[in-house]
């Protein structure tokens, strides 16, 4: 009779990774794999009020959401607003920087597994028509920017 070996494995989950170790052969314990957890971004903007008149307010909200099973690290979000829109006031996670009509937000460090966080941009309408806020996110191992418009429509005499 030939002996048979047998391949126990081990799942530990512990912060966001997953370690595996076998015993193959009985008696000896060895690491199969360290597996990292992921990163899983969603961006979502919306506009508070639409339509608006010209001469009146909305805020866009950029909501960033890690549905991952690790943190995501040093998030960089950028928007551009359409020329037909005044930027007003910029509300976030920390310090930015407005260059004309494009806002640049300082990156965001962290965000922990399953957890959000909210940007605002308050803008007001200067000219009519259809207004459309871009904003582009991008993060270390995220291999693609995460690019998202709304659009608003401000109407007037």
């Amino acid at each position: 009779m030939t002996p048979r070996s047998v391949l126990l494995a081990i799942f530990f989950i512990l912060g966001g990774a997953i370690e595996a170790f076998s015993a193959d052969p009985p008696g000896r314990v060895g690491r199969l794999s360290h597996i990292e957890g992921t990163v899983s971004l969603l961006m979502e903007v919306l506009d508070v009020d639409d339509p608006i008149e010209v001469d009146n307010e909305t805020m866009y909200q950029i909501h960033i959401v890690n549905r991952g099973s690790k943190a995501a690290e040093r998030i960089q979000v950028a928007a551009a607003v359409p020329a037909g829109l005044k930027i007003l006031g910029v509300e976030g996670t920390g310090l930015y920087r407005i260059q004309g009509q494009q806002i640049t937000f300082e990156p965001i460090a962290s965000l922990s597994p399953q957890s959000a966080t909210v940007l605002q941009v308050r803008v007001k309408g200067i000219k009519k028509g259809t207004q459309r806020f871009r904003a582009v996110m991008s993060c270390p191992g995220v291999a693609n920017s995460i690019i998202t418009e709304e659009s608003t429509e401000v109407y007037g005499d």
